[in-house]
């Protein structure tokens, strides 16, 4: 079992978690300081491989993650309704501004990436 501060500091809360071979994506949400990251950590060590700093809005149940081609992820910001592309190696590539409050995003197939948003369920080629 890992606990703090192995995991993360014990006022963070883990709102969404995602494994990808041996790597773990978290959303952490400070409730201290109410920012939001996101870290890809080693699945054997728990060691922290890297971790980004999200300007994600206030509300918790809005904040998550999807993996994607080439090992590079989504972040999914329903408060101010972006969807934020993050290479492999923990970098911005794209902010997109989504027309409705996107939820969650998930990758059907290789090439079909799903997102489910307040109004409908988008799918992309």
């Amino acid at each position: 079992q890992w606990e703090p501060p192995l995991t993360c500091e014990k006022h963070d809360g883990i709102n969404d978690i995602k494994c990808n071979n041996e790597t773990l994506a978290l959303m952490i949400n400070d409730s201290k300081t109410h920012q939001k990251r996101m870290e890809l950590k080693s699945t054997e060590t728990f060691d922290t491989i890297w971790l980004l700093h999200l300007s994600i809005g206030s509300d918790i149940r809005l904040f998550t993650c999807c993996l994607i081609n080439y090992n590079e992820w989504l972040a999914i910001d329903g408060t101010n309704s972006h969807v934020y592309h993050i290479s492999k190696d923990g970098k911005f590539k794209t902010n997109i501004k989504y027309s409705s409050t996107p939820y969650r995003a998930s990758l059907l197939s290789s090439n079909i990436l799903a997102i489910s948003a307040e109004e409908h369920l988008n799918l992309y080629r």
